[in-house]
């Protein structure tokens, strides 16, 4: 985003940036071209965590209907309130203002998009547990938000298999399901090509040689349950 906004000398820039929030209306769409080329030039991978921020600014989610998301019941009830107050505290305050929120997401977008397309890597992850992230569920929540940003889901999807193997320099032996590649797997009930996020469609999972099917990965989660009751 600082990028986006150009010399900073020309402008400025408020006491605090919240990953580039303050600069939403200074930011040049013509330049994100070249931040993506710049960007895979050096060679780094990105890995965007737009739920993140989709959680902390979009005005679609109100914190408490993001309170009651899948996956939260594993958060303990201090985080999840501490993550509440957060979020109301941010958005009541007087930097913060919807429609520079909605504009920052759409940037954001367009910039994962141009990464995407100009070929800088992308790989998955959602910075979980942070505010609203739950792990495994964000990472579902994840994928949605690359498929909103333009992807395919098959292209999103690989962010998470296939590159993630091109990144490790492992793509002999990880990220594809194929003969002589690590057996990790996850089990569903219907096409990931079609139902993303897919966090209530998963029947089993291989991990390390052993399958945990729906009744062992309700156990795990039963495990879970009784640590937070616990605290």
């Amino acid at each position: 985003m600082e990028f986006l906004a150009g010399d900073p000398e020309d402008r400025e820039d408020p006491s605090i940036i919240y990953f580039g929030y303050d600069l939403a209306w200074d930011a040049d769409e013509e330049r994100i071209q070249e931040a993506a080329r710049i960007t895979r030039e050096a060679g780094v991978w990105n890995v965007p965590t737009n739920t993140l921020l989709v959680n902390v600014f979009s005005p679609d989610y109100t914190p408490e209907e993001m309170n009651q998301w899948p996956g939260m019941e594993f958060i303990p009830e201090n985080t999840r309130n501490g993550w509440v107050n957060f979020v109301s505290q941010l958005r009541a305050g007087d930097d913060y203002d919807e429609e520079q929120a909605r504009r920052f997401l759409e940037l954001r977008n367009k910039l994962t998009l141009a990464l995407h397309e100009e070929g800088a890597g992308l790989m998955l992850g959602a910075d979980a547990p942070q505010i609203f992230n739950p792990p495994g569920y964000s990472a579902h929540r994840e994928l949605a938000l690359l498929v909103e940003a333009g992807l395919t889901p098959f292209e999103a999807l690989k962010t998470g298999s296939v590159n993630v193997g091109v990144y490790l320099d492992e793509e002999d032996r990880t990220g594809k399901v194929a003969p002589g590649f690590r057996a990790d797997l996850i089990m569903l009930t219907s096409n990931p090509l079609e139902s993303i996020p897919f966090h209530d469609k998963i029947e089993g999972v291989m991990i390390e040689g052993r399958f945990y099917d729906s009744a062992a990965l309700e156990e795990l989660r039963d495990k879970v349950r009784r640590a937070l009751d616990r605290l």
